[in-house]
């Protein structure tokens, strides 16, 4: 398996901390970037780059209709992207939240993106 970078890995060493003392929003978030980074890699490379967006919720909605990744990297991808209420909290009307399949394990989701991303950029280089 392909070696995750240092900067995605430390993000999602802070995520596992953050899942050990309860915080899955944090967690949620620090995979997100994880992620972000690692696909940021992978499309600088790419012939339209910036097909992918410019921050990590947008390049994680990118990769989940990107058909040159797995489905279960796609599957992770929309498992990440979706925006979930805080529990127990009131959703605004036009709020963008969603009660759409969200990530339940978002480290195992961003650690397999990072993981493909770097794997891909091996096959390439």
């Amino acid at each position: 398996m392909s070696r995750i970078p240092r900067q995605e890995d430390d993000e999602l060493k802070s995520a596992r901390l953050a899942v050990s003392q309860g915080n899955l929003p944090r967690a949620r978030a620090l995979a997100r970037r994880a992620a972000g980074h690692a696909i940021a890699q992978w499309a600088a490379i790419h012939p339209h780059p910036n097909q992918f967006g410019r921050d990590h919720l947008s390049r994680l909605s990118a990769l989940a209709k990107e058909p040159r990744v797995g489905a279960h990297i796609r599957e992770a991808a929309a498992r990440l992207v979706v925006r979930t209420p805080a529990p127990g909290a009131e959703v605004a009307p036009g709020a963008r939240t969603s009660l759409a399949p969200h990530s339940t394990d978002p480290v195992a989701d961003g650690t397999l993106i990072c993981a493909a991303m770097a794997a891909l950029l091996e096959f390439t280089a």
